[in-house]
């Protein structure tokens, strides 16, 4: 017999953001209808009439062990309307999951279920709902759905809710997919306050990748059997399902991938490479922090740049070498040569990023020669050069900028630039970065530096394989983004996407420098004749190859066979770009 939740509560107010509520008449008509099963029930365009309620907060925590997984969310929800009803929360399942928690706050108490039996439950609901009371009701419908009776959903008031639930995930080919639903934008178009997932991995056999298609996750590899990925947004409205990809592997490299391919076309694959971090050793590094301390940096610019610096410093390791260089209308530095990254050094850099002050104009090509020429070509380089507007001072031109820099960067540095605001000359920051084996990142007005920056350093902290480059052995495959590998830093992947002819297992080999010599490490993948699945992949080759056009427009100007090559793909995959944009209008029109 079907087991039932039940509660006996003051006052309740529901509605999920990675689910819907209705009323009891179009529910019924809905889920019971005998054209539509439960697990579509997401997919059914919603009532015209309905009401949405307003979402504070989704916090979703997902805990991976292995191949099991404890999903825990934690909602608060906000009834605008003046008025009350009985409403229904419906909330979609894996089809073998357990719930193991189901409880309300109410009053501040958190009040748990009590587990009933299905006719029992029923009849105690409705005689509550009869006598006007508070009463929460969560059943198991079908297989793959959970349903709530709420009754009242009381007007202008709040209401947190708590719900867990354990599954277990298929593995195929050592790879494993988390799934979670939380798109809703069918049925809500009101924003979510406060959205965030954080996953958390421990795998015993290792961890070889963790990837996220739908999702811009942060990840951090702990280990190699543990790692962490987050992700968070405010006052957003969740488009996309999420999705996230573990591999495991006991191997010294992790390649894994994922392939689309439709009878009679060609394929696309999405491929993610791990070295195994207990055989890596992290490089020694010199890290010179070019900072721009002019006076349009004032206020808080500087403070987050401050702040920014200490952290960034204070993640150095004994083995690293640092500088640092503000400028403005000239270029200073902290000390005349690198300096080794012992404790004393540290706190007197610390002092002296306290000190920096905003004023003057803005010297980047003055800046960035004094940075570069302090690099030993024995090392690997790191410039961190953040700027929030065009050079005012010295050297305008941004050719002659760029000539300048190549000649000091007889070291090849590896140069990740920053710009911090609206007045940036964007091309100077990414030709900088492509000329440089490096990344361009931007931040906006209304964004943190310090959060940024952190999070960027974090990754770069610890590098482990330099000159990174895949060589496919016997095997031909077309269109292969990004063009240019970064170097590898613990507890990073590399995720390369392109489009294939051939079938069957190939030989893929990760080439790279460990401590200045050649390593080569080889796997195989297998590149299927068929594949259905994976129908997002692509549009993630699409994207990057846009990205890549874009980037050739961005250094060399507008060609308009690169333009139309953006529109067309802009147009068969979905894709806004600066040629292409989505536009909805009725039938007639």
């Amino acid at each position: 017999m079907k087991k039932l939740f039940l509660f006996m509560l003051l006052c309740i107010n529901l509605l999920s953001a990675q689910s819907i509520v209705l009323v009891q008449d179009e529910i019924d008509r809905r889920i019971f209808d005998q054209r539509i099963r439960p697990s579509e029930l997401i997919d059914v365009p919603p009532p015209t009439q309905q009401l949405s309620l307003k979402i504070k907060s989704h916090l979703v925590n997902i805990t991976v062990t292995d191949q099991v997984a404890v999903t825990e969310i934690d909602q608060i929800f906000y009834n605008p309307f003046p008025t009350q009803m009985e409403g229904h929360y419906l909330f979609p399942l894996p089809a073998d999951a357990n719930v193991n928690q189901f409880s309300m706050w109410m009053n501040g108490i958190e009040v748990h279920a009590e587990i009933l039996e299905s006719e029992k439950a029923t009849q105690i609901y409705q005689s509550i709902v009869s006598r006007r009371r508070d009463p929460g009701l969560l059943e198991l419908v079908g297989t793959q759905l959970l349903k709530v009776h709420v009754f009242p959903i009381l007007p202008q008031a709040d209401t947190r809710i708590k719900l867990s639930y354990t599954y277990t995930l298929q593995s195929d080919s050592n790879m494993m997919e988390v799934f979670y639903p939380i798109n809703t934008s069918k049925f809500i178009n009101l924003p979510v306050e406060q959205c965030s997932v954080l996953v958390k991995i421990k795998n015993q056999k290792g961890l070889a990748t963790v990837y996220s298609p739908t999702h811009d996750m942060d990840i951090q590899k702990k280990s190699d059997h543990e790692a962490v990925a987050s992700w968070e947004k405010a006052n957003h409205t969740p488009l996309n399902h999420f999705k996230l990809y573990i591999t495991e592997s006991d191997k010294n490299v992790g390649i894994h991938g994922l392939m689309h391919r439709l009878p009679g076309e060609e394929g696309y694959f999405m491929m993610m490479l791990s070295p195994k971090q207990e055989d890596m050793r992290e490089i020694p590094k010199d890290v010179v922090f070019v900072i721009d301390t002019s006076g349009s940096m004032a206020g808080a610019k500087m403070t987050q740049t401050r702040d920014a610096l200490t952290y960034c410093v204070s993640k150095l390791k004994p083995q690293d070498r640092f500088n640092i260089v503000p400028f403005s209308t000239e270029a200073r530095f902290f000390a005349e040569s690198l300096q080794e990254a012992n404790e004393a050094n540290l706190s007197r850099a610390q002092i002296y990023i306290e000190k920096l002050l905003p004023r003057g104009g803005t010297n980047i090509d003055e800046a960035l020669q004094l940075g570069l020429n302090m690099m030993k070509s024995d090392r690997l380089g790191i410039v961190l050069f953040l700027t929030d507007g065009l050079p005012t001072i010295g050297e305008r031109n941004v050719d002659n900028i760029l000539k300048n820099v190549k000649t000091a960067n007889k070291a090849s540095a590896s140069i990740f630039a920053f710009g911090a605001g609206n007045e940036i000359n964007t091309s100077l920051l990414d030709k900088l970065a492509s000329e440089n084996n490096g990344t361009q990142e931007y931040v906006a007005e209304n964004e943190d530096i310090k959060v940024k920056i952190a999070r960027f350093f974090d990754k770069l902290s610890s590098p482990v394989m330099t000159d990174v480059r895949v060589n496919f052995v016997g095997f031909h495959p077309t269109d292969v983004y990004p063009k240019k590998l970064s170097n590898l830093f613990k507890g990073s992947q590399l995720l390369i996407t392109g489009r294939y002819a051939s079938t069957g297992s190939q030989a893929i080999q990760l080439i790279g420098k460990i401590e200045g010599k050649e390593v080569v490490l080889t796997d195989e993948l297998s590149f299927t004749e068929v594949e259905k699945t994976n129908d997002f992949i692509p549009r993630i080759w699409a994207n990057r190859k846009v990205g890549y056009l874009m980037e050739e427009i961005r250094m060399h100007g507008v060609n308009n066979e690169l333009k139309q090559e953006i529109i067309r793909l802009g147009k068969t995959f979905g894709i806004v770009t600066p040629y292409t944009s989505f536009l909805a209008v009725e039938e007639s029109e």
